[in-house]
């Protein structure tokens, strides 16, 4: 039961993540994974000790019973397959959110370097500009939409042409 609640649960974020991040995920996988494997890691380990420790357990039921470490006293493996996969799938919706915002912000900054030239100053760009830079790779006509409703102080958001892509 557990992780077909998981699996329906983090559906639409993994969706929308791999829909904004997918341009990101090739170029910049060293950030989604070292924002996501040591924090997962940890919550999972975290997770074996308070069992271990009696801080906390899971009722049986609502678990497959797939067990990873040997059993305690008890005869409860330690780390459950679907506990450590709530919280690596959990972990993964946050930091893969926040890694594709990192990811864009550096590209966005390469792309706004490369469009000054050798132009003087020009107005800053705000994250409204980044958030439509991050939609714009993902779904660029309800980006447009979305400038028309809100309009940014520039264009510089649109994506460089070939770099829809990645």
């Amino acid at each position: 039961r557990c992780l077909g609640l998981v699996a329906s649960f983090f559906a639409p974020v993994f969706a929308l993540i791999l829909n904004l991040g997918s341009r990101y995920l090739l170029s910049h996988w060293r950030l989604f994974v070292a924002g996501w494997l040591p924090p997962g890691a940890w919550t999972v380990a975290i997770d074996c000790v308070g069992q271990q420790q009696r801080v906390w357990r899971f009722p049986q039921t609502f678990l497959t019973g797939v067990a990873t470490l040997p059993p305690d006293s008890s005869g409860v493996g330690l780390l459950k397959l679907d506990i450590a996969a709530v919280y690596l799938v959990s972990t993964f919706a946050v930091t893969g959110t926040g890694a594709i915002i990192l990811a864009a912000a550096q590209e966005f900054a390469a792309q706004r370097q490369r469009q000054r030239g050798g132009e003087g100053e020009q107005e800053p760009e705000t994250l409204w500009h980044l958030g439509l830079f991050i939609l714009h790779g993902a779904a660029p006509a309800l980006a447009e939409r979305a400038a028309a409703v809100v309009p940014p102080s520039s264009s510089a958001w649109r994506l460089a042409p070939g770099q829809a892509d990645g």
